[in-house]
């Protein structure tokens, strides 16, 4: 059982300009609360995995049964549809469903296994909560079932207050029954109106401003909430009071309200492309490896946005949500981005599980009053030009239509950034969000965009409500039509490939070139063969200088035998002397030319060496050179095959677009034939009636009410030849159409060859 607190029900009219509070409203003790916040000052702070159940899981509940328990689905019988049909046109769900379901039924536990363990913060130790919910018009069973379940699974001691806004609901059950309703539970459900449609967003920030408790968490009206969804998210903020903390969202079906596990036990996390359309995927593998245990919170980019929980102060310090935001739409993007660029975090909490229903073809108006017809394109820009930087040229050539539109002025809202000293949005995309650009790489610039229109019919492709992948078709024109891109990515295909192709001629002949200058530079055919002349050379004067010494020695040899022991008086005998030393003279003068000739060539061959070294390191480097254009030329080839590739598919996807869109006008063609034909048809019906009526009247030659009858036969007659007319122009007009259609289909055959290209292979061939 929960302890329950005083009533508190105001009327608030909404202000056009916040006046958001500079200090939170603290309630009795908060202070000590608000001090044991800081992680240094308790380390019981830190959630603990146990063997045993958790301290805030419940225990011993007794089984329910009626129809919905267990979030299992409600089937009506034949009889009921059709007051079943009518609830989901006002309400978007099925309120006869609703109304056989029990308030405090319980939903299934979708939560992992090992969140049961999960031994968290005592309450002395967690801030306090104020759950806010806006709504308008919502159906009586699905918000008290939103204000039931919040309170059935939440601990009393953290559960500070349902806040509901009413934001000017008209459905007569929300008035005074609601607030007769609401006093059940003495005060802890409290509700505010303001008094007039201000939007979703409005309604919100009204909501921050009357709560009390130290943390908010926004929900959406209908939700219901799994067992033990609130400590986890408290526990994130009472370790980082600026993280923004997101439960993981389970569905409700609108018909059924059947309990459905969306995501099964994938994390996946929020991003979004250049459209800012929401998108989801996986949680990367770097994000993952930095949890001990799977069911531990993740960093996420961004949220869905219905559904978190924030401080309250921390919430008031970025500036709560921009008031320039109305109505719906791109706040989720405003406070993800700031809270990221501003020092906080944002984090989904697998153990933290709350469904949320989501509406069914509804045919009540939501419009706001005073709001724009563009006011989500509104709200996107003024996010992208406070926070995005340069990124924001990505989302105008997303959405080129929105180039010019107004957004307002967003001064106050940079001086909080300016304030805060914020980061920039190329960190948290090369830091947060790394994955939005592997998902959804920039998009390229915009050649043209607009309408693609048939000028005979004033006919423009439309999506017609299709869903991705479906084929579009016409509709009439009316400056909301389905705007096709063309941007440089496709336009500029076809002459990247002939730049590819032009730069592989030109590196091709550059390796023609070099090959040339290594056979010029690098033919050292003619170095090696006077090397080798040399080296005979020199082995000829080494032989000859060899013989020349052995015969001086010889000659040495002889002249010392020849020699008297005493001095010579024959004159024949000093001759001979002479004679020897003359040959001996002779031959050392010749041995040192021949060792004079030695180094000559020793020189000669040492400068042809280096010379020889030098062509060769000139080859190696030209080598060098042809085989990184070779390689170059292998990759421009791959990537024009690729690109070939892409191209080829874009021409069936264009001639697929063709067909389609010749199979619609075909049709559309048809229809109107055979409009004109049913009313041919009527006309002639018509004529013969009118003959039938001149010849009966012919025929009647009695003298009463001759006069009438003459000019009645004229009255006929006249109508004939207007039914005559009528039918001439229809003939004529259903020639013009069928001609005007042959026409529009030259027209685009024609259009097409301005776009059309040729593929080119992976040699470069153009076929």
């Amino acid at each position: 059982m929960f302890k329950l607190e005083s009533s508190n029900t105001e009327s608030v009219q909404a202000p056009n300009e916040f006046d958001y509070p500079k200090e939170k409203k603290l309630n009795p003790g908060a202070e000590t609360i608000r001090k044991t916040l800081d992680p240094s000052n308790n380390a019981s702070l830190q959630p603990i995995m146990s063997n045993s159940l958790g301290n805030y899981e419940p225990k011993d509940l007794p089984k329910r049964t009626g129809p919905g328990e267990g979030g299992e689905p409600v089937v009506l019988s034949p009889s009921e549809e059709k007051d079943a049909q009518r609830t989901i046109r006002e309400y978007g769900f099925n309120m006869v469903v609703s109304d056989k379901i029990s308030m405090d039924r319980r939903i299934k536990d979708t939560r992992p296994d090992e969140c049961k363990n999960w031994i968290y913060p005592n309450p002395q130790y967690l801030p306090t909560a104020s759950v806010i919910l806006v709504f308008y018009d919502e159906g009586w069973g699905v918000l008290l079932r939103t204000v039931h379940s919040v309170i059935n699974t939440s601990p009393t001691e953290l559960l500070k207050e349902v806040v509901l806004i009413d934001d000017g609901s008209t459905d007569a059950s929300l008035q005074e029954k609601l607030e007769a309703y609401i006093k059940r539970w003495n005060g802890l459900v409290k509700l505010y109106r303001t008094g007039k449609r201000v939007g979703l967003i409005e309604a919100r920030t009204i909501g921050a401003q009357k709560s009390m408790g130290d943390v908010i968490i926004v929900l959406d009206a209908h939700c219901e909430c799994v067992a033990n969804w609130l400590p986890p998210l408290l526990t994130r903020i009472a370790l980082n009071r600026k993280a923004l903390a997101v439960p993981i969202v389970d569905g409700l079906e609108w018909n059924t309200l059947e309990h459905k596990n969306i995501y099964g036990s994938t994390n996946y996390r929020g991003i979004w492309e250049w459209g800012f359309l929401y998108k989801e995927t996986q949680i990367p593998d770097q994000e993952a490896k930095k949890r001990k245990y799977p069911s531990e919170p993740y960093w996420s980019p961004t949220h869905a946005g219905g559904l978190f929980a924030i401080d309250r102060q921390w919430f008031f310090e970025l500036g709560a949500y921009d008031p320039g935001i109305k109505v719906w739409g791109a706040e989720q993007y405003e406070l993800s981005f700031k809270v990221w660029q501003c020092g906080g975090v944002v984090e989904w909490v697998p153990c933290s599980h709350v469904a949320h229903a989501y509406r069914g073809p509804r045919s009540h108006p939501s419009y706001v009053p005073g709001a724009s017809p563009y006011q989500t394109s509104i709200n996107h820009l003024r996010v992208a030009h406070v926070w995005m930087d340069e990124y924001a040229e990505y989302y105008y050539r997303r959405e080129p239509a929105i180039r010019n539109l107004k957004f307002g002025d967003i001064s106050e809202r940079k001086k909080i950034r300016e304030k805060l000293q914020c980061k920039s949005f190329k960190w948290f995309m090369e830091t947060i969000a790394y994955d939005v650009l592997e998902k959804y790489p920039p998009p390229s610039n915009n050649v043209a965009w607009g309408e693609c229109k048939n000028v005979q019919h004033s006919v423009c492709l439309n999506d017609l409500g299709a869903s991705f992948g479906q084929p579009i078709g016409v509709a009439r024109c009316y400056g909301q039509n389905h705007i096709i891109e063309l941007n440089e990515q496709i336009n500029n295909a076809k002459s990247l490939l002939q730049r590819r192709e032009t730069l592989i001629q030109t590196l091709e002949q550059q390796i023609i070139n070099l090959k040339q200058v290594k056979i010029d530079s690098g033919d050292t055919t003619k170095l090696e063969y006077e090397n080798r002349a040399l080296q005979d050379r020199l082995s000829s004067f080494e032989l000859e200088r060899t013989e020349m010494k052995r015969e001086i020695e010889w000659m040495q040899q002889e002249l010392e035998q020849q020699k008297p022991l005493s001095i010579p008086t024959n004159n024949e005998s000093m001759e001979q002397e002479q004679q020897y030393e003359l040959a001996i003279n002779k031959s050392q003068q010749r041995i040192e030319e021949l060792e004079q000739a030695v180094r000559e060539s020793l020189q000669i061959t040492t400068e042809r060496e280096y010379a020889m070294a030098q062509q060769k390191r000139k080859v190696e480097n030209l080598e060098k050179q042809i085989k990184t254009l070779q390689n170059e030329i292998e990759h421009l080839r791959n990537e024009n095959n690729e690109q070939s590739q892409i191209m080829s598919q874009l021409q069936l996807e264009l001639n697929e677009r063709k067909r389609q869109y010749e199979q619609r006008l075909e049709e559309q063609i048809k229809h109107l034939d055979d409009a004109f034909i049913s009313q041919q048809e009527k006309i002639l019906a018509e004529l013969s009636e009118k003959d039938s009526r001149i010849a009966d009247l012919e025929m009647d030659r009695t003298s009463s009410g001759a006069s009438n009858r003459v000019n009645t036969i004229e009255k006929l007659n006249t109508e004939k030849q207007q039914l005559h007319n009528q039918l001439k122009e229809l003939t004529e007009i259903r020639m013009k159409i069928i001609q005007d259609h042959m026409a529009s289909k030259q027209e685009y055959d024609d259009k097409e060859k301005l776009v059309s290209f040729s593929p080119v292979d992976v040699n470069g061939n153009v076929s």
